[in-house]
């Protein structure tokens, strides 16, 4: 068995207090049994507050103003912050670590929806590195072997479509037609793919994202602050703050990270966390359309954000919208499924 572990996968630490996001609101965090069975012998006042603040039925966490009952008022878990990280729920303790087991190998991964996984995956850049390791634990899944097969092919399909992402001397909307004439064939021309990673959301596609079941507070609003930012523009102002928009991407900077090396780093995770699944549903140049959709759409929410702050925007701004946007796409099967459906008729 054997597993692929991102750099940016192994410097991930929880930022606590210091999270704009929190994953400690907005959702039900489930328990698993083995950790009901350890808070149920708790005891004394602290262990009291943990026991009340569980609904057992459910086996999850009770919500107060929207937030887990265990998050305190400075941002810390109650249950950490009394009992230690050992204490903590399978859920909690994982978060926003994510594993995906395919045949053969193991692909370790952060959710985007964590404000600091967006942070990390974004900083590391071109020189993002995806580590193939042994792996002791023995597979948990029964694979056919025509699927040994087929992860195999997608695998080294994937690793140069790599090299096409995280070549710093191609622009991004290179990359992407780039990256369909790899997936469709070298018959192909970069003119069969005229459309750009800077193409507006059309009425379709924001119809198609508010018909998005609603995962946290936010998401209604962005797509609100889109419509008033950006649609009401009239054709000419349009083009005018895309221009402006595009010189702020070119000089804008996170420590030495430009736009453009930071966005590939995301459409890089992206193929990375979708494109092998096409083994179980789908077809690759499915699969890379849905990450073009994906980083297009953050690019455009982005632009409104920017014209909201007044021609301006900060890496707090790209964590906390894509963590919002990611909720919506990586936490809920529905949600996922009708963007990468739609995302084919676009």
């Amino acid at each position: 068995m054997k597993s692929i572990i991102p750099s940016w996968y192994e410097k991930f630490k929880c930022i606590a207090d210091k999270c704009p996001n929190h994953c400690c609101k907005d959702w039900k965090i489930e328990i698993d049994e083995a950790s009901l069975e350890k808070y149920s012998w708790l005891k004394g006042e602290n262990g009291r507050s943990i026991k009340n603040s569980i609904d057992w039925y459910e086996g999850s966490f009770f919500h107060e103003n929207g937030s887990c009952k265990m998050l305190r008022k400075d941002g810390l878990c109650f249950i950490q912050k009394n009992f230690g990280e050992s204490y903590l729920c399978e859920t909690c303790a994982v978060y926003p670590r994510h594993t995906e087991e395919f045949p053969g190998c193991r692909e370790y991964s952060l959710c985007l929806s964590c404000p600091e996984a967006v942070r990390l995956i974004f900083a590391s850049g071109y020189q993002t590195v995806y580590r193939l390791q042994e792996d002791e634990e023995a597979e948990k899944i029964k694979f056919e072997p025509d699927e040994y097969q087929m992860y195999g092919y997608f695998s080294k399909l994937r690793n140069r479509y790599f090299r096409i992402v995280y070549d710093p001397e191609k622009t991004l909307d290179d990359k992407c037609r780039e990256l369909l004439m790899a997936c469709e064939g070298e018959d192909h021309c970069p003119d069969a793919y005229p459309w750009k990673l800077s193409d507006g959301l059309s009425e379709k596609e924001l119809t198609l994202l508010e018909s998005l079941t609603e995962i946290g507070d936010g998401w209604h609003q962005i797509l609100q602050d889109y419509r008033s930012c950006v649609g009401n523009l009239s054709e000419i102002e349009r083009k005018d703050a895309e221009e402006k928009y595009k010189t702020c991407l070119c000089t804008w900077k996170y420590g030495d990270i430009s736009w453009e090396e930071g966005f590939s780093a995301v459409l890089g995770y992206y193929i990375y966390l979708f494109l092998c699944s096409a083994v179980y549903y789908g077809e690759p140049k499915e699969k890379l359309v849905l990450c073009f959709f994906l980083v297009r759409c953050f690019r455009e929410l982005l632009k409104s954000r920017w014209l909201k702050n007044g021609f301006t925007f900060s890496m707090e701004d790209i964590m906390d919208l894509m963590s919002r946007f990611s909720r919506q796409t990586e936490h809920e099967d529905e949600n996922l499924n009708l963007v990468e459906t739609g995302s084919l008729f676009f």
